[in-house]
Formats: structure tokens, sequence, C-alpha cells
């Protein structure tokens, strides 16, 4: 959205834009990730997966992050948005309802708990096989 008002007032030439993700690609799922990768392309959207935020100083506009590799680098920005990790909250971390990555366990196709039938998810705290 953001790209295409700055291209609609006509700044985008003006603007580099740079997405981050600490995972492996910039979607989940892999049809949606190859079409993203493309309309990123096209639009010059420069993709950095493997890359986790790790530290940002908003007085001098520096956003620290580091690759899947180790590597700590720091980028300089003038706007930044962040969507923290996604995770089940805690209460139900501590119930037993969730699995290993800390989701509640339920079957994709119908959203029913896996061991408790008379338990359903949808959403961020489910295993649901979604971008989180």
């Amino acid at each position: 959205l953001a790209e295409s008002a700055w291209r609609s007032a006509g700044v985008r030439n003006q603007i580099d834009i740079k997405f981050f993700t600490p995972s492996p690609g910039v979607f989940a799922c892999p049809y949606y990730c190859k079409a993203l990768d493309k309309i990123m392309a096209e639009k010059g959207i420069q993709a950095n997966v493997k890359t986790n935020l790790v530290e940002v100083d908003g007085e001098n506009q520096l956003a620290t992050f580091e690759r899947g590799d180790g590597e700590i680098f720091t980028q300089k920005f003038d706007f930044l948005h962040v969507t923290p990790p996604m995770s089940a909250p805690s209460f139900l971390q501590d119930s037993g309802l969730t699995n290993a990555s800390g989701f509640v366990d339920v079957d994709k196709e119908t959203c029913q708990h896996s061991r408790y039938p008379n338990v359903f998810a949808l959403g961020d705290c489910s295993s649901l096989p979604t971008s989180k």
C-alpha cells in the first residue's frame, strides 16, 4: 500500500524500499511467495530473507539485524514498519493445548484440536498453515 501511495504521489523514485524477514521467504506459502517475489522485483523492492531485527535505535534511525549466518549489520531508515513475531498467548502455551511451535494444535481442515475434540482454534493462535 505504501509503495502504491508513494508512486501515486510521484515520489516513489526517491524512496528505497527494503523488506526484511527472519523467514526463508517473503511469505510462508510457496504459491504466494513466488507471486510476491515477482511483484517485489517488478516494483524494485529489495527482499532480505533470513534476517531478524534485533534492535531499533529510533533516535538515530538505525535498525540492527542479524542474518541467518550470524552476521550483524545496521541499516539506516527514515520510516520503519515492524511486525513482531506471532505466537499464541502465554495462557494458551501453558494450557497443554499447543504444539512444539507454541500454537494451538488443530487439524487444518476442521480447526478442531488434534487431541481434544471439544476445542477449536483459528487465527494467529492456531497451528493453521498461515503466515504468522
